[in-house]
């Protein structure tokens, strides 16, 4: 016979509390997981009601099961007229690729970023971007598939203004990432450069730059890598049949929304004829216009080279101050122009005789400056002025019913002994020019 003992009803009881506690427990942590459900909906119908991305969910026969406001602003339905109706949006012409990606979303592969024009309810076409995703149920197959639409009308239009310009101007526009490699180029190139635009596609931006160029233009590049604004640059760059032009370039910098830079626009133009113009100002600014040789301004400046180099290598060199002896009576007899010819043929007849290493300049009138900026001994200096003499003793044939008989004066300073910087080298070759008119003309002289 069973016997009820007294503990049996303490277990009983015991039990009876862990199970009312432990459905109390249980009712709690189900309110709770409602409650954070509830949450999570009301946030993700928040994320969905105010994105200003199209979103619409379709079943696997494309039907609507969902869209949201953005999709009704971007493409003109309403929800209503939509769900549970075959997705409106695909024109006819892209039906055969909706099935190529309606196979991979089946396969359970993402379509990103698909560009393409989709379908307004008013019969417009808008550019847009879509992402993809397939859905799955609870057991894992897929029963639908979620869009993500982004209007890309602007963008297009941007794009395409940029490339009706990129196509039409002369100046030459690339689009290049960030580690230099050229994406686009406009068909200028082709008439700038003699490259095609396919034959750039791919390539890094600083191979057709002149060697001499390309170490700094890379460090250039490299250093832009830190800068958000336009960087300009002047390179000279390789034509295709292989002569060498100068390109100025401005590299406009592009950075995504979290600020991260993806490419830059690059316009260059040719500048080679302004370069080259530059180079005949310079020129000109050294150059004497009649004689063609270098002038007062470029004896200051290359002589000033010349001594701080020449004092830092411990050598010497010689300075002539020389000036023609029968100009002045040349010029008032016979008039301007046989007097500039007089200057030219005197000129031609120096520079054929003087070394290598030594240049003429004229600094004005009859006045004339030798630099010879290096010298073996005074032997060597001698020599010089002993040439220049010798080849202005012959006759001179000037226009005139006779020949005439002009020579020259030749005053010479040496550096160092005669002085350690221009103004006192200058003034002794000088005095020395006039110790050997002193002294008869037609010779030449040291500073003594």
């Amino acid at each position: 016979m069973f016997v009820f003992h007294v503990s049996y009803l303490t277990i009983i009881l015991v039990l009876v509390v862990m199970a009312v506690i432990a459905c109390f427990f249980f009712m709690r942590k189900n309110h709770r997981l409602k409650t954070t459900l509830l949450e999570l909906e009301e946030k993700l119908t928040s994320v969905l009601d105010y994105t200003t991305d199209a979103i619409n969910i379709t079943d696997l026969d494309s039907m609507v099961q969902y869209v949201n406001p953005a999709f009704e602003q971007m493409y003109g339905w309403k929800n209503k007229e939509v769900l549970r109706k075959p997705l409106p949006i695909i024109p006819a012409s892209l039906r055969e690729v909706e099935e190529q990606q309606r196979a991979q979303l089946l396969a359970g592969e993402a379509i990103r970023h698909w560009e393409a024009q989709f379908l307004r309810k008013d019969g417009r076409l808008i550019d847009v971007s879509v992402s993809i995703s397939p859905l799955r149920a609870s057991n894992g197959e897929i029963n639908g598939f979620a869009a993500i639409t982004r209007d890309e009308t602007e963008r297009k239009k941007i794009e395409r203004n940029y490339q009706m310009i990129a196509e039409n101007t002369s100046d030459m526009v690339r689009l290049i990432d960030k580690d230099g490699i050229i994406q686009y180029a406009s068909p200028s190139h082709q008439t700038v450069l003699g490259y095609s635009p396919t034959e750039l596609i791919g390539l890094k931006f600083p191979l057709f730059i002149h060697p001499d160029d390309r170490e700094t233009s890379i460090q250039e590049f490299a250093d832009m890598m830190n800068k958000r604004s336009l960087v300009k640059m002047e390179y000279r760059k390789q034509h295709k049949d292989g002569h060498t032009l100068y390109v100025e370039s401005h590299y406009n910098p592009y950075f995504d929304q979290a600020g991260k830079l993806t490419h830059y626009i690059v316009v260059s133009r040719d500048i080679s004829e302004r370069k080259h113009y530059e180079q005949t100002l310079k020129d000109l600014a050294y150059l004497d216009p009649l004689t063609g040789i270098l002038n007062r301004r470029a004896l200051y400046k290359i002589l000033a080279e010349t001594v701080e180099k020449a004092g830092a290598e411990e050598r010497r060199f010689a300075l002539f101050f020389l000036d023609c002896d029968r100009f002045k009576w040349v010029n008032d007899t016979m008039g301007h122009d046989i007097g500039d010819e007089l200057l030219k043929q005197l000129t031609a007849r120096i520079q054929d005789v003087l070394p290598a290493d030594a240049s003429l300049f004229r600094l004005g009138g009859d006045e004339f400056a030798i630099l010879v900026s290096r010298m073996d001994g005074m032997e060597t200096v001698t020599r010089v002025a002993e040439s220049i003499l010798a080849t202005l003793q012959h006759p001179w044939l000037l226009g005139a019913n006779e020949p005439i008989n002009a020579t020259c004066s030749i005053g010479i300073s040496l550096f160092p002994k005669d002085g350690t910087d221009i103004k006192t080298v200058m003034k002794h070759a000088d005095h020395a020019l006039y110790a050997a008119k002193a002294g008869g003309r037609n010779r030449f002289r040291y500073y003594q």
